[in-house]
């Protein structure tokens, strides 16, 4: 898939330990926890391939993470397609498990290869934390892949 992440000025994530992209860095006051709002693109890199059924999820591979509103620890990721930052009643209004759909990238006989299409995600953390790397979790990006 020749879909890549770019970070807010639109340069891309680069490589780290094998995987795909690198990891988000968000950074809180442990103390009073609170939400961090990153903005994050997505572009095609293939002229020869466009992409329909474009979506974008969070994927946990810890459990706790996911039970209830917060889950157990408190902790939550959530995902908004759109060039503007959502307000607060906006992300009050997100699932924490919601997909984002993404438009179609390119269509049959031309691929879009200059579209930036921005996702921002929200990162909250509760209070009362002692300092943490968070691991097992991850955004993905699905889609249908086809031939121009």
């Amino acid at each position: 898939m020749a879909l890549r992440f770019y970070d807010s000025s639109q340069v891309a994530y680069s490589n780290i330990s094998g995987s795909q992209y690198g990891p988000l860095d968000t950074d809180f006051d442990g103390r009073l926890g609170g939400a961090n709002e990153i903005l994050v693109y997505i572009r095609n890199t293939d002229p020869a391939t466009y992409y329909t059924d474009v979506q974008v999820s969070l994927i946990e591979s810890d459990a706790a993470d996911s039970v209830g509103i917060l889950g157990e620890s408190g902790w939550s990721i959530k995902l908004v397609y759109g060039t503007r930052r959502p307000t607060e009643a906006e992300w009050d209004a997100v699932g924490i498990t919601e997909i984002v759909a993404v438009p179609d990238i390119g269509g049959p006989g031309a691929a879009d290869t200059s579209t930036y299409h921005p996702v921002w995600i929200r990162v909250y953390a509760p209070g009362g934390l002692a300092a943490q790397l968070r691991e097992g979790q991850e955004i993905q990006v699905t889609a249908v892949e086809d031939p121009v």
